[in-house]
């Protein structure tokens, strides 16, 4: 069964503890920035087993700084739950495989759907990627070939030694 990851800022998204004012089941407001739509829709990526690594490579070898990778995983039932489309559509990264095959958009959002999303992401796990770790993913993914150096920015280039 395939999960989906949107790239989020952990720092959006953690609990009351933080922010005494904020009540126990509620979310920062600020967290909703990292569901950001444009024309209703949201960009996502769809994850199987063993394509996260590859995912998160890919995303973050155009970075223009090494940093930490953030991002939420939620499950197809989540989408099924909350009544979203998806499709399947071209995102935004240096792997043209994942670009074509790994990308989807949550269609038609309301209001009520991206806040039903926000809550699945508050009770789930917001991973953190340190930036070594980054680099070794993607030199892994250079090396096997599932990643073109053509796309990586220069930063990662120097990260990688080349």
């Amino acid at each position: 069964m395939p999960q989906y990851l949107r790239m989020v800022r952990k720092s959006k998204w953690y609990k009351n503890t933080q922010t005494p004012w904020l009540l126990p089941d509620d979310l920062q407001a600020d967290a909703l920035s990292d569901l950001r739509t444009h024309s209703n829709k949201l960009s996502v990526w769809e994850v199987e087993d063993g394509s996260l690594d590859l995912v998160i490579a890919s995303l973050a070898a155009t970075r223009e700084h090494v940093a930490n990778f953030e991002y939420a995983l939620f499950s197809s039932e989540t989408i099924s739950r909350i009544g979203v489309r998806l499709i399947r559509s071209e995102g935004e990264c240096c792997n043209g495989l994942v670009a074509k095959h790994m990308h989807r958009d949550l269609l038609e959002l309301t209001a009520g759907k991206i806040m039903q999303l926000a809550k699945t992401v508050s009770a789930t796990r917001v991973t953190r990627v340190y930036p070594r770790q980054i680099v070794e993913l993607v030199k892994i993914a250079v090396n096997s070939g599932s990643l073109d150096p053509i796309g990586i920015s220069e930063t990662m280039k120097k990260a990688l030694g080349q």
